[in-house]
Protein backbone atom coordinates (compact mmCIF):
# COMPACT_ATOMS: atom_id res chain seq x y z
CA UNK A 1 0.00 0.00 0.00
CA UNK A 2 2.95 2.76 0.92
CA UNK A 3 4.31 1.78 -2.97
CA UNK A 4 1.10 2.94 -4.39
CA UNK A 5 1.06 6.34 -2.25
CA UNK A 6 4.80 7.52 -2.69
CA UNK A 7 3.37 8.14 -7.04
CA UNK A 8 0.35 10.02 -5.35
CA UNK A 9 2.29 11.88 -3.08
CA UNK A 10 5.21 12.73 -6.05
CA UNK A 11 2.23 13.84 -8.66
CA UNK A 12 1.02 16.31 -5.66
CA UNK A 13 4.55 17.55 -4.74
CA UNK A 14 4.77 18.04 -8.27
CA UNK A 15 1.12 20.47 -8.98
CA UNK A 16 2.19 22.01 -5.73
CA UNK A 17 5.31 23.45 -7.04
CA UNK A 18 3.59 24.26 -10.54
CA UNK A 19 0.70 26.37 -8.51
CA UNK A 20 3.79 28.05 -6.49
CA UNK A 21 5.94 29.16 -9.60
CA UNK A 22 2.69 30.54 -11.40
CA UNK A 23 1.08 32.34 -8.69
CA UNK A 24 4.94 33.77 -8.01
CA UNK A 25 5.02 34.82 -11.42
CA UNK A 26 1.67 35.75 -12.65
CA UNK A 27 1.33 36.88 -16.63
CA UNK A 28 2.57 39.69 -17.31
CA UNK A 29 0.54 43.02 -18.87
CA UNK A 30 2.05 43.65 -22.42
CA UNK A 31 3.47 46.84 -20.73
CA UNK A 32 5.29 45.33 -18.44
CA UNK A 33 6.70 42.73 -20.97
CA UNK A 34 10.84 43.45 -20.87
CA UNK A 35 12.30 45.52 -23.40
CA UNK A 36 15.92 46.73 -24.55
CA UNK A 37 16.65 49.58 -25.81
CA UNK A 38 19.32 49.64 -28.92
CA UNK A 39 22.45 52.24 -28.27
CA UNK A 40 20.86 54.39 -30.77
CA UNK A 41 17.54 54.27 -28.66
CA UNK A 42 19.24 54.93 -25.42
CA UNK A 43 20.95 57.90 -27.10
CA UNK A 44 17.87 59.73 -28.30
CA UNK A 45 16.37 59.39 -25.09
CA UNK A 46 19.09 60.96 -23.29
CA UNK A 47 19.84 63.62 -26.15
CA UNK A 48 15.53 64.46 -25.94
CA UNK A 49 16.21 64.81 -21.70
CA UNK A 50 18.87 66.87 -21.87
CA UNK A 51 18.46 68.78 -24.60
CA UNK A 52 15.57 68.74 -26.28
CA UNK A 53 13.31 72.23 -26.69
CA UNK A 54 9.22 71.80 -27.45
CA UNK A 55 8.26 74.66 -29.76
CA UNK A 56 4.98 75.03 -27.96
CA UNK A 57 6.78 76.09 -24.71
CA UNK A 58 10.26 77.60 -26.21
CA UNK A 59 9.01 81.41 -26.17
CA UNK A 60 11.89 81.42 -28.73
CA UNK A 61 10.03 80.26 -31.72
CA UNK A 62 11.85 77.06 -32.41
CA UNK A 63 11.64 73.12 -31.18
CA UNK A 64 14.75 70.28 -31.17
CA UNK A 65 13.77 67.00 -31.17
CA UNK A 66 15.95 64.18 -31.33
CA UNK A 67 15.10 60.41 -32.37
CA UNK A 68 16.65 57.31 -33.97
CA UNK A 69 16.91 55.81 -37.02
CA UNK A 70 16.76 52.28 -38.21
CA UNK A 71 19.48 50.48 -36.75
CA UNK A 72 20.88 49.68 -40.32
CA UNK A 73 21.48 53.38 -40.60
CA UNK A 74 23.55 53.81 -37.38
CA UNK A 75 21.24 57.35 -37.32
CA UNK A 76 20.52 59.95 -34.77
CA UNK A 77 17.80 62.17 -36.49
CA UNK A 78 17.97 65.89 -35.43
CA UNK A 79 14.66 67.60 -36.30
CA UNK A 80 14.14 71.10 -35.38
CA UNK A 81 10.94 72.96 -36.59
CA UNK A 82 10.64 76.66 -35.92
CA UNK A 83 8.32 79.95 -36.68
CA UNK A 84 8.96 82.83 -39.07
CA UNK A 85 9.84 85.01 -36.04
CA UNK A 86 12.60 83.19 -34.25
CA UNK A 87 16.03 84.33 -33.72
CA UNK A 88 18.21 82.45 -35.96
CA UNK A 89 21.52 83.23 -33.86
CA UNK A 90 19.93 81.39 -30.59
CA UNK A 91 18.44 78.68 -32.74
CA UNK A 92 21.33 78.08 -34.75
CA UNK A 93 23.49 77.93 -30.99
CA UNK A 94 21.52 75.47 -29.65
CA UNK A 95 21.71 73.13 -32.90
CA UNK A 96 25.93 73.19 -32.99
CA UNK A 97 25.74 72.57 -28.91
CA UNK A 98 23.78 68.95 -29.82
CA UNK A 99 26.36 68.63 -32.28
CA UNK A 100 29.19 68.93 -30.47
CA UNK A 101 27.71 67.47 -27.86
CA UNK A 102 26.79 63.92 -29.68
CA UNK A 103 30.02 63.76 -31.26
CA UNK A 104 31.53 64.02 -27.63
CA UNK A 105 29.29 61.43 -26.57
CA UNK A 106 30.45 59.58 -29.55
CA UNK A 107 33.81 59.58 -28.54
CA UNK A 108 33.58 58.94 -25.42
CA UNK A 109 31.71 55.92 -25.96
CA UNK A 110 33.53 54.59 -28.81
CA UNK A 111 30.84 55.21 -31.47
CA UNK A 112 32.86 57.91 -34.04
CA UNK A 113 33.63 55.06 -36.16
CA UNK A 114 29.58 54.07 -36.75
CA UNK A 115 27.55 56.94 -35.36
CA UNK A 116 26.02 59.07 -38.53
CA UNK A 117 23.86 62.07 -37.32
CA UNK A 118 21.16 63.61 -39.90
CA UNK A 119 19.15 67.03 -39.70
CA UNK A 120 15.36 68.28 -40.64
CA UNK A 121 15.07 71.47 -40.44
CA UNK A 122 11.83 73.06 -41.17
CA UNK A 123 10.42 76.04 -40.87
CA UNK A 124 6.22 76.14 -39.77
CA UNK A 125 3.23 78.46 -40.55
CA UNK A 126 2.96 80.65 -37.91
CA UNK A 127 0.23 79.97 -35.99
CA UNK A 128 -3.10 82.22 -37.06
Amino acid sequence: MEKLNRPIIALVCFLIGVLATNAQNPARSEGATPYTPTRLEWLAVDLQSLMGLDITTNPEGYGITFASSSAEENTILIYVTYLPTVRRELMNGDLEEARKFIASYATAKGWSSWLKVKENIKMLEPPK
